[in-house]
């Protein structure tokens, strides 16, 4: 897993700087609060999945609150003990043990660690994550056991977090995206009323081959739909109808993945802009730059900046 934030070494007040620096960027709409300001510490690790994110850090016990103002990210997050989240209508939801919970980013909620966290997870799109199973407030914002499924869910995901998904390839990556969002659609069913998941399906399988499409092609300057949809054997027609299911298109899915890459490579520091922005197909800096600001809020030089100034390499 990639290191993107560690403290180690930092006295405690310029940690907490340097935390709520790369917090704004990655969890927009967060304020933390240490319970011993002088002795803070964090570490962050994150790799994409495809087109979701896997997580993990440790922080020191803190409260976090958020406003409620991002509509689109769920967060599936294993915690350790002594955590517990107050709802925007004042009610308390507690744990004395260890466990999941699907945090939503829409709802208002200020959230407590009374103890050191170490956590991992995925950061997904509501919009994925409601293919397959009903986001609602009876699944969001409440412990999950771990046992059966949820147990098995959360061994998935310490696993995914432990390998890192920059290990594994293009095909093995998005196996594991399905592998991963089935699981939390089967943790998830019986808060929601014991509905039927969707899973896997001819149609979602057919989308797993044109991502891998994608996947492959992310450096050819000449990716297109026709291009795309013979690789992974089907009609440009039902490559279209496929995305559309899924909220997207051919475009979209393009350039987020290639945004992702290129992200990756401005926080390795070895290439210059132009030098990524070629290499991923993106026809000019300037159109690259755009791009890059609309998705992540700042321009790819601020970013690697950003990036260099709060990195602290980890010992792996």
């Amino acid at each position: 897993m990639r290191t993107i934030l560690t403290t180690a070494g930092m006295p405690g007040k310029r940690a907490l700087e340097c935390w709520m620096d790369v917090a704004r960027t990655l969890f927009k709409n967060q304020q933390s609060e240490p319970l011993d300001r002088d002795n803070f510490f964090a570490e962050l690790k994150a790799e994409p999945l495809a087109d979701i994110d896997v997580v993990s850090w440790h922080l020191a016990p803190r409260i976090s609150r958020y406003n409620g103002s991002e509509q689109d990210s769920l967060v599936l997050a294993y915690f350790g003990r002594g955590f517990s989240i107050e709802l925007n209508d004042h009610s308390v939801v507690r744990d004395a043990s260890a466990g999941l919970y699907l945090l939503d980013s829409s709802t208002a909620v200020a959230s407590r660690a009374l103890e050191p966290a170490a956590c991992f997870g995925l950061r997904v799109s509501r919009k994925i994550l409601a293919q397959r199973i009903p986001i609602t407030t009876k699944v969001t914002n409440r412990p999950i056991p771990v046992q059966g499924d949820a147990a098995l869910l959360a061994g998935f995901l310490s696993e995914i977090s432990r390998v890192g998904p920059s290990t594994l390839s293009s095909q093995a990556s998005m196996v594991v995206r399905e592998h991963a969002l089935d699981l939390c659609a089967l943790t998830l069913a019986p808060m929601a009323g014991g509905r039927r998941p969707e899973l896997g399906s001819p149609a979602r399988m057919a989308l797993l081959k044109v991502r891998v499409a994608i996947e492959s092609n992310l450096t050819n300057p000449r990716a297109d739909r026709n291009l795309i949809a013979a690789a992974a054997g089907f009609s440009e027609r039902y490559v279209n109808r496929l995305l559309e299911q899924e909220g997207t298109s051919f475009r979209q899915l393009l350039t987020e993945r290639r945004l992702v890459k290129c992200r990756e490579a401005l926080e390795r520091g070895k290439q210059s802009i132009g030098e990524i922005a070629y290499g991923f197909g993106f026809g000019n800096p300037a159109h690259f730059t755009r791009a890059f600001k609309k998705r992540y809020g700042v321009t790819p030089g601020e970013h690697r900046a950003s990036h260099c100034l709060t990195h602290r390499p980890s010992p792996d």
